[in-house]
């Protein structure tokens, strides 16, 4: 039978290539294309994603959303020549076609397409199993499988005649028009003028007294176990103070049922200069399987005016917590779960405590913005600190020795690495030899037992402006600073002082307040950017005045009991409280040191 009439059309014309050599240049073509995305994957690997003290922030959310949404369009898209160049393979590896009759050629060319579908899933396995380091998770194949669909379907379309080639062209570009105006549609069906018409619950200090009594609660002496029992207003309460460390505009609400729960949701995003909302009301229920498994069933789903079906739901759910399950990081926070069960206006989780710190907290930490790499800089850190603990004067002098041997290290080994990295270790080392140990549970195991007995006479004996506490709160806020954002350092500072006011505690006191708030700031300029973390090394390596770190502090008011502080400052964010607040941040912004821009 003549080329042209097998289906071959003239611009496509391989007559003068055998059918084997047809197969040997696209076998190159794909191992060639497949070998250069393992490359890729494997030297430039996928981000870990957006860090959750990121997502606080409602613009950097919605650009995280894009990002996400391009990641996806790359998987699909990638895999779309692999189809399709398997497609050509096979094709022109057969020939011409058969004397048969039609049916007999669709049923050979449905047997050639699922052949090249096949090999499209299997050199995408290869490809992010070679990423991941081990076998892929199924679900991580949609979108490859997905593409290398198209990429046979517009193989499949070339090669019937030269008239398809132009209806070919005509509805891919009528696909990418649809595409855009559907985006578009769904955006303006997605967001509306106003948030939900609801108030979420003002969190007070009390409140959060409350909830820290409630955690505390759920952990039993002895133990290896933490039952934590959340009633929706406990829950809703944690939501409200969670939601107002970033943009002020959002706020959500979850109802617990018997059988059936739901959620309502504000999130406020930046749009074309004015602000757009995205609201979310969702219904349905929510099972910890025997297995270990995180189960959700929908009954319906609507964001703006956009009504999503629950059977379309309940199909992509699944695929969602599989990747869940299946993320390195993720997945070890799910491990540490042992139930998880949902009643009338409660809610129930029990954890391995044990399991928390040493897996789940390490692994969360990756998805807040952590570096992998930090562990063993910050033992080396604290191992070098360890080392200098007997030369180490008390008092102030051994404020400033500490940070001036921490940092003249740092800068030695960012000659071979990054300056901000190295700032980085050095403050979790400071932090936890003259801050509180705790922080080694974020940051993950850096000491030894001989390091660790040769730095524990340090908290106590090191002083900033003749206070050992004022140390303690000035590192441990500059590592929170670092570990997270500065509105959770600041956030977890001021629950400090609100605690303490509380009944049984020293008082609240704005002195402390101060020294949280110095850390913060001074943890922030020293990984700013590698330029003024180079800066920061080299200002801490000169002589430096404590001015430039700490201002003074002990004319504040400090020792405050809690109806003292709600009469006399309004509690937090009354009249009194803000008026110190701002001669804190006066005081604080004469200290250059604190702000990287300054030199």
């Amino acid at each position: 039978m003549p080329r042209q009439e097998a289906g071959f059309p003239p611009s496509a014309d391989v007559s003068h290539v055998s059918p084997g050599a047809s197969v040997c240049y696209v076998t190159a073509a794909v191992l060639i294309y497949v070998g250069l995305l393992c490359i890729l994957d494997m030297s430039w690997p996928a981000e870990t994603g957006a860090s959750i003290w990121e997502l606080q922030d409602s613009a950097r959310l919605s650009h995280w959303l894009i990002a996400l949404l391009g990641t996806g369009l790359r998987q699909f898209f990638r895999y779309l020549p692999v189809g399709l160049l398997l497609w050509l393979g096979i094709r022109w590896g057969r020939g011409g076609w058969p004397a048969s009759r039609r049916a007999v050629r669709l049923l050979i060319e449905g047997i050639e397409a699922l052949a090249a579908w096949a090999m499209t899933c299997a050199l995408a396995a290869l490809v992010l199993g070679a990423a991941v380091g081990g076998i892929p998770p199924a679900v991580l194949l949609v979108l490859p499988s997905l593409g290398g669909a198209l990429g046979i379907l517009l193989g499949w379309v070339w090669q019937r005649s030269r008239r398809s080639h132009l209806w070919l062209v005509r509805q891919m570009m009528l696909l990418v028009v649809a595409g855009i105006l559907g985006l578009a549609g769904l955006m303006l069906l997605a967001l509306e003028g106003e948030p939900l018409d609801y108030e979420p619950p003002e969190v007070t200090s009390d409140h959060r007294r409350h909830l820290v009594g409630v955690f505390q609660a759920s952990e039993s002496p002895g133990s290896p176990r933490r039952d934590l029992q959340l009633t929706d207003d406990e829950v809703n309460l944690l939501l409200a103070w969670g939601l107002m460390l970033g943009s002020p505009d959002r706020k959500a609400r979850i109802t617990f049922g018997e059988d059936r729960s739901s959620v309502e949701a504000s999130l406020g995003l930046p749009l074309a200069g004015r602000r757009a909302y995205l609201n979310v009301r969702g219904s349905g229920s929510v099972d910890w399987e025997e297995r270990g498994r995180l189960r959700v069933r929908w009954d319906g789903l609507q964001i703006g005016r956009l009504a999503i079906p629950a059977w379309f739901l309940n199909r992509l759910t699944p695929l969602v917590v599989g990747l869940l399950h299946h993320d390195p990081d993720m997945g070890q926070v799910l491990e540490v779960i042992e139930d998880f069960q949902i009643g009338a206006g409660r809610a129930r989780l029990v954890i391995r405590s044990s399991e928390l710190t040493r897996r789940a907290i390490p692994s969360l930490l990756v998805r807040m913005g952590q570096h992998p790499e930090v562990r063993a800089s910050t033992a080396a850190h604290f191992a070098h600190l360890a080392s200098g603990e007997e030369s180490r004067p008390p008092g102030d002098a051994g404020f400033e020795a500490t940070i001036r041997r921490a940092f003249r290290f740092a800068q030695q080994r960012s000659e071979k690495s990054s300056a901000v990295e190295e700032n980085r270790a050095a403050i979790y080392a400071l932090a936890i030899m003259l801050g509180h140990p705790r922080i080694e549970q974020f940051v993950g195991p850096v000491t030894s037992a001989s390091s660790w007995a040769a730095a524990r006479r340090a908290p106590g004996r090191v002083t900033l402006r003749g206070r050992a506490d004022w140390t303690q709160h000035f590192w441990v806020s500059a590592a929170l600073a670092v570990l997270s954002s500065e509105a959770a350092s600041d956030a977890v500072g001021l629950l400090k002082e609100e605690l303490d006011a509380g009944k049984g505690g020293s008082g609240f006191s704005f002195s402390d307040l101060l020294a949280d708030r110095a850390g913060t700031l001074f943890g922030l300029a020293a990984i700013h950017e590698e330029a003024a973390a180079r800066r920061m090394q080299q200002r801490l390596l000169e002589a430096f005045d404590v001015d430039d770190l700490f201002p003074p502090a002990v004319d504040l008011p400090e020792g405050i009991p809690d109806a003292e502080f709600q009469r006399d400052y309004g509690g937090v964010g009354g009249p009194g409280y803000n008026r110190v607040v701002a001669e804190i941040e006066r005081r604080l912004n004469q200290c250059d040191a604190l702000h990287p821009h300054r030199r």
